[in-house]
């Protein structure tokens, strides 16, 4: 493993294998949610209660909440680091996920301690009376 990482240090392929994305994310501490909660309960909802739709209703509910949410949890870009690895592709990943469903569908039969001597001996016939 050491022989493998050192010849490819040179190439693209150890810096890209670290990706990071950017994500938007609100820092909530419980401070700001507490006055996230209080300007809330103070807040006059007039707008929203005496609208004539239940579309302008939602809107202005909508506006609202994202309004308080920008005063007291500003959104942030955070730079993360991504658990995707360049080398698992979708098919790698479809090929692990029925292999993990196999296992999991064997080890939940009950198999009889002798079938599985005699299969690892390979003792038993190809036609058993006892199936996987």
């Amino acid at each position: 493993m050491i022989i493998a990482a050192s010849l490819l240090k040179g190439s693209n392929f150890i810096k890209a294998s670290t990706l990071y994305i950017k994500t938007e994310k609100r820092l909530i501490t419980p401070e700001r949610r507490n006055a996230f909660l209080s300007d809330l309960a103070s807040k006059d909802w007039a707008d929203v209660l005496t609208s004539p739709s239940v579309n302008i209703k939602v809107e202005a509910l909508h506006n609202t909440i994202n309004q308080l949410l920008d005063k007291h949890c500003h959104i942030r870009t955070v730079k993360e680091r991504s658990d995707k690895s360049l080398w698992m592709t979708p098919s790698i990943h479809k090929l692990i996920e029925a292999k993990n469903k196999a296992y999991e569908r064997v080890s939940i039969m009950e198999i009889p301690d002798d079938t599985i001597a005699k299969k690892l001996s390979g003792q038993a016939s190809v036609n058993s009376s006892t199936s996987f």
